[in-house]
Parts: structure tokens; C-alpha cells; sequence
């Protein structure tokens, strides 16, 4: 199955420990189409995940996380009150949301297709040793696995993974 999604222009959602965006000013061009997103904290050109998510309806789901307030400490980096709730410290740096939609072709399921990618999209930030949030805004857990010996042995495996723990 081709699976195709649409990326668009991420969204600057907090600056300086500031939101930019709300869940009243979330701009129009975020429909309440399906797709997948990730929240990412941007330093330099490098924008690293800390949350990936799906949804069948982007704009109501960034509504959402912008309504909670655990997300909203988190963007600002409030770090006071997340580390007091158990939410682990996301480092300095602007916060970004970065959306695409699903482009569905004819007999696809759109939950069942960005699940599929949303899974994905964890597992290759997993192999770069990205640590990730989940719902409950509490670091995946996740086992260490090293492979060693020379390259010929191990073939196209690299040398370490992070593996999500299920």
C-alpha cells in the first residue's frame, strides 16, 4: 500500500517561554483533516520531536493539546511545575507544530494509514535516539540495544537502536 502525506509549513507555537498560538488563534490553513503531526523543539536548522501524534481531525486535536495544561507548560518551558508533575524537561528552544495530511487514495483507510505512519515516524525518532513523550506527556520507555563485531558480520544493522518498549 502507498501511503502519501502532505507536509506542510510547521507552526511557531511558543517563543522566549511564550505562547504565539492558542486554542482560539490556531491558524486556518490547520484543517480539520486527517494526518499525522509532531510537536518539536527547533534549535538551529535541527527541529527534533518530542511528541508525534495522528488524528482524523488536525485542527481539533491541536485545539486539544493546546487546552491542556500540561502541554501549554511544556511549550513554555515551564519547567517548575512539569518536573514537580513528572513531565521530563524539554530543552530551550522554540517550539514548533509540524502537520500533514493524509492524502487517501481510493479503497484506503485513513485511521488505519496514518497509524501505520504515526508508528513509523516514532520508530525512526526511536533509532535516532530522540526520547519522546506520550499522552501522558511521560518519556517512552524505551530498551537500549547494542550490536557489535565488524560491519560484515552485522550486515546492514547498525551499531546501536533504542527499541520501544511494548
Amino acid at each position: 500500500m502507498k501511503i502519501e502525506i502532505a507536509w506542510q509549513v510547521p507552526i511557531l507555537l511558543a517563543a522566549n517561554k511564550k505562547l504565539s498560538v492558542d486554542e482560539y488563534t490556531i491558524p486556518e490553513r490547520v484543517t480539520n483533516r486527517p494526518g499525522v503531526y509532531f510537536l518539536s523543539r527547533r534549535y538551529g536548522s535541527k527541529s527534533d520531536p518530542f511528541y508525534i501524534g495522528e488524528t482524523t481531525n488536525l485542527r481539533g486535536r491541536l485545539r486539544d493539546h493546546l487546552k491542556d495544561y500540561r502541554v501549554r507548560d511544556v511549550l513554555r518551558g515551564n519547567q517548575d511545575k512539569g518536573v514537580a508533575s513528572g513531565i521530563p524537561k524539554i530543552a530551550k528552544g522554540n517550539k514548533y507544530f509540524h502537520f500533514g495530511f493524509f492524502i487517501g487514495k481510493r479503497g484506503q483507510d485513513a485511521k488505519k494509514c496514518i497509524e501505520i505512519v504515526q508508528a513509523h515516524m516514532i520508530e525512526l525518532a526511536l533509532a535516532d535516539e530522540i526520547p519522546l513523550l506520550n499522552t501522558q506527556l511521560t518519556k517512552i520507555p524505551t530498551h537500549s540495544i547494542a550490536f557489535t563485531g565488524p560491519r560484515a558480520a552485522r550486515g546492514s544493522f547498525g551499531r546501536s537502536f533504542q527499541v520501544r518498549i511494548k
